[in-house]
């Protein structure tokens, strides 16, 4: 990993970066295939309340095994999806579980950054960005957007109702009137006029 090489280690420029990485919002990752190693930044297990758990990655699935199971085959499809070059950049939203049981929805960025000789992927690096208020503010606006669509569809039908009698009784206002000007008589005019009351 990148953060525990110690040749790189102690470097003032790496120590700057990994400083940055730390108390930041956003998580960063860091797979070798070659090693067959992950490693998590702390704000990638803070994210999901493992900051002071150092085992957390020391088992190659510790995150892919939290991935809900409803956003696992499109996590694993985008991953693939990069690996194979279908993909110039792996992006993916999913929920992970976090270790309260809750899930939050994470922003997961990556890119191989190294291939061995023969052009296989060895070594991944990746971001996590949690978007979970950001999702959950979309949810609340499309809630809202659908509340609307309702009401408005409810007020489409109660104007078309409205308007239907209404043309019904101008159609029948229209007819009487015709009716009463073409009365012969005082008395069929009354009746109309009666009729129309």
């Amino acid at each position: 990993s990148f953060a525990k090489n110690s040749n790189t280690q102690n470097n003032p420029e790496n120590i700057k970066w990994q400083l940055v990485v730390d108390i930041s919002d956003i998580g960063v990752w860091d797979f070798n295939a070659k090693l067959n190693k992950v490693y998590f930044s702390k704000p990638s297990k803070r994210i999901i309340g493992f900051e002071d758990d150092d085992t957390f990655g020391n088992n190659l699935n510790d995150w892919n095994d939290r991935v809900h199971p409803e956003d696992k085959e499109k996590y694993f499809q985008d991953y693939q999806d990069h690996i194979n070059g279908l993909k110039p950049l792996y992006v993916n939203e999913h929920r992970v579980k976090c270790k309260d049981g809750t899930y939050k929805w994470m922003l997961d960025k990556g890119k191989v950054i190294e291939w061995d000789n023969e052009g296989k992927p060895i070594r991944f690096i990746g971001t996590h960005v949690d978007i979970s208020k950001h999702v959950e503010n979309e949810l609340k606006l499309s809630n809202t957007l659908n509340i609307v669509s309702k009401q408005n569809n409810k007020l489409k039908n109660f104007a078309h109702i409205v308007t239907h009698n209404l043309k019904q009784h101008a159609g029948n206002f229209e007819s009487l009137l015709n009716f009463h000007e073409e009365a012969k008589s005082e008395k069929e005019k009354q009746e109309l006029i009666d009729y129309l009351k």
